[in-house]
């Protein structure tokens, strides 16, 4: 025998989600820098270097004189040697008056012109340090005027772009309870 039976069939709901994600995007150029200097002043003064040099000793030591310091020279000298030569023959008379020295006055003389001194000895001309150097050396001055830097800065603020996220879901099956009896013809041929 049958018996008649409820048969119950389920089926769920189903869902379903798409997701697009959000997007983030910042761009930022550089700053923008602009420079500027003017350029430095720089003046500059140089004193040349200087070298006296006197030779006037060395020149006069060779004889190579100026003709005023050479009439001088000589006739200093002409001088010098005329009071000498009358001094001597000053000196000369005076032995000759005195008769009470024995001896012969003009052998003497004789004797004395005879017999001259000649003092020779090695001389350098011009001598060692009779030409004078005076050195000046050079000088350099200088003078600098710094100028200021100027800086101009532009900050390029940031760009930003912001998309944002969908979520959709979206019901794909739909949920169903059905309900069915079976077995409702009861067989009775036993």
């Amino acid at each position: 025998m049958n018996i008649p039976m409820i048969q119950i069939t389920q089926q769920s709901a189903k869902l379903q989600t798409e997701t697009e994600q959000g997007h983030f995007q910042m761009q930022q150029r550089p700053a923008d820098i602009q420079i500027h200097q003017k350029p430095s002043n720089l003046n500059m003064h140089t004193e040349h270097a200087k070298i006296f040099i006197d030779q006037r000793q060395a020149f006069s030591e060779v004889g190579l004189k100026h003709i005023f310091s050479k009439i001088k020279e000589y006739a200093d000298k002409g001088r010098s040697q005329a009071l000498r030569g009358i001094a001597r023959i000053a000196q000369d008379g005076d032995r000759m008056a005195a008769i009470h020295i024995q001896s012969n006055p003009f052998a003497e003389f004789a004797r004395r012109d005879q017999t001259k001194r000649v003092d020779y000895n090695i001389k350098f001309a011009p001598s060692f340090g009779s030409v004078k150097f005076n050195y000046q050396p050079t000088k350099t001055h200088f003078n600098v005027e710094p100028h200021q830097i100027n800086t101009d800065v532009n900050i390029n603020m940031p760009a930003r772009q912001y998309t944002p996220g969908k979520v959709k879901s979206y019901l794909v099956q739909k949920n169903q309870i059905h309900f069915d009896v079976a077995g409702t013809n009861v067989n009775t041929n036993f």
